[in-house]
């Protein structure tokens, strides 16, 4: 069951200059003639010389009693009916219908229920369907009500941005409630594919996939609609498991190698439908560890550690022992890829990976100690820019203490943090100086270079403090971010 929001979008107004104590008398001494004028020609209302919103304010005043006009409910009434016209579907001001419609409910005459309940709906089907004034609907009422040749047209016209949001979500439903008339589930999916919302593309995948009226199965739609909603849903990740399993089954291996592609990248969380296509993929990429081509090789080596980040405790020998292959090999890619991959698996601490680069290390002739790099040394490596914005935000301080294991080719593999110190401030250090931080080339040597502490101190905002007090012979990483309250607007 749709329901209908509460009311009409409200519209930032600039401010209405007021009118002054004559322009007030005048506004009276107008209505006043216009409610004897309806008075007069209650019967032929059409002479009133007067807009829409002026009649809605001269009904009101009749309603009440109040402005100068004499209280006539009835009056009140016919004046709302003659300013809306023939249509209260096409009239331009939804709260003008609903002011008739609260009328008609006030005066509880059995005569209007009938002009009641089609006011109620119109002001349904328009957005505008507020507290006491929301139709009740029996049965399939308001399937056939959407259905009914001047709504549906109403409902497929452009709208005004404030509502077309809910008739378009009214149109939508009816295209895909096959007890409707207006059942038409391949315009329904049309517009799914159009749109930008991961429930409905879930949605329309299973019909896609299902069937339906005029709607033939079409699998290769259906997908497309399953990758797009993947992300977000892993109902559409389960979805796809199958799909995936045929896939790594084929002869081909360019098919093989195009699934593996498409559903690795969002198979690392714990929810079912990601469990299952993780399931799937591990046998496939540990068989393409061995595969004829490198590159194949290498990319598995990726996932893999990817995965077994997320399951530390789960079997990765296959992982290590190709790992322990690469560094042993002459490749350079292979090297570089084994190194990466040992790195991420030591930092998780998952057994097997430091025995193996501790070996690879002693294959090299041992680690080479560089010796401290200083302050000075790091300086334009990590800079008060490098403060992670959510330390800043939680006022998040510490001291790093750190050392950088350098490749041959002087580039950073791996930072071993020494001490405890915040996790978001570790994790800021370590890519930033494995991004940024090189040594000379040491063919063939492997080079350990312990760091200078890098020391993260929060901005002294509060009147009367200061700074934490620097750490001898640290970096110091700086905010000089300070929040502050809202100033007290004057009152007037």
């Amino acid at each position: 069951m749709l329901t209908a929001p509460a009311g009409m979008p409200l519209a930032v107004m600039a401010p209405v200059p007021q009118p002054s104590s004559s322009e007030m008398r005048e506004n009276r001494r107008r209505d006043e003639r216009l409610c004897r004028s309806a008075a007069r020609h209650r019967t032929d209302l059409a002479r009133l010389e007067a807009g829409p919103h002026a009649l809605s304010r001269i009904a009101e005043y009749l309603w009440r009693g109040e402005g100068g006009c004499r209280k006539d409910p009835a009056l009140a009434i016919a004046v709302l009916r003659f300013a809306i016209g023939d249509s209260a579907l096409a009239f331009d001001d939804a709260r003008i219908v609903a002011q008739l419609a609260s009328y008609l409910k006030e005066r509880s005459d059995f005569r209007d229920l009938a002009e009641l309940n089609e006011l109620q709906k119109i002001l349904w089907v328009r957005g505008y369907s507020k507290g006491d004034l929301a139709p009740l609907w029996l049965g399939t009422e308001m399937r056939a009500f959407v259905a009914r040749d001047d709504i549906w047209t109403f409902l497929s016209s452009p709208r005004p941005n404030g509502i077309w949001a809910w008739t378009e979500a009214v149109r939508f439903q009816a295209l895909l409630d096959p007890l409707s008339p207006r059942y038409a589930p391949y315009e329904g999916v049309a517009i799914i594919e159009k749109g930008f919302d991961s429930d409905r593309w879930l949605r329309g995948a299973r019909l896609l996939l299902e069937g339906a009226k005029d709607l033939p199965p079409d699998p290769v739609r259906a997908e497309a609609l399953l990758m797009r909603a993947a992300p977000d849903k892993d109902e559409a990740r389960l979805l796809l498991a199958e799909t995936l399993v045929q896939r790594l089954a084929s002869p081909d291996a360019a098919v093989r190698a195009a699934a593996i592609n498409r559903f690795a990248a969002w198979s690392t969380a714990k929810e079912p439908g990601t469990i299952a296509i993780r399931a799937a993929l591990l046998p496939a990429l540990r068989a393409q560890l061995a595969a004829a081509d490198r590159d194949e090789q290498r990319q598995a080596v990726g996932f893999l550690t990817q995965y077994a980040l997320t399951d530390p405790g789960a079997d990765h020998g296959a992982l290590l022992r190709w790992a322990d292959a690469a560094l042993r090999r002459g490749d350079t890619a292979d090297k570089v890829a084994g190194w990466r991959a040992l790195v991420s698996l030591s930092d998780a601490r998952i057994a097997g990976a430091d025995r193996i680069m501790a070996e690879g290390f002693a294959r090299a002739g041992g680690m080479v100690d560089r010796g401290p790099l200083r302050a000075e040394d790091l300086r334009r490596i990590v800079t008060s820019d490098d403060y992670p914005a959510r330390a800043t935000r939680e006022k998040v301080e510490g001291v790093v203490d750190a050392e950088a294991i350098f490749s041959p080719d002087g580039r950073v593999l791996q930072v071993i943090v020494a001490n405890a110190p915040p996790p978001v401030l570790a994790d800021q250090v370590r890519k930033t100086v494995t991004r940024r931080l090189r040594l000379r080339p040491a063919p063939d040597r492997y080079v350990r270079a312990r760091l200078a502490p890098i020391q993260f101190r929060v901005a002294a905002c509060a009147a009367g403090t200061e700074r934490t007090v620097a750490v001898a012979g640290a970096l110091l990483v700086d905010s000089s971010f300070c929040s502050s309250p809202p100033p007290d607007l004057p009152i007037p």
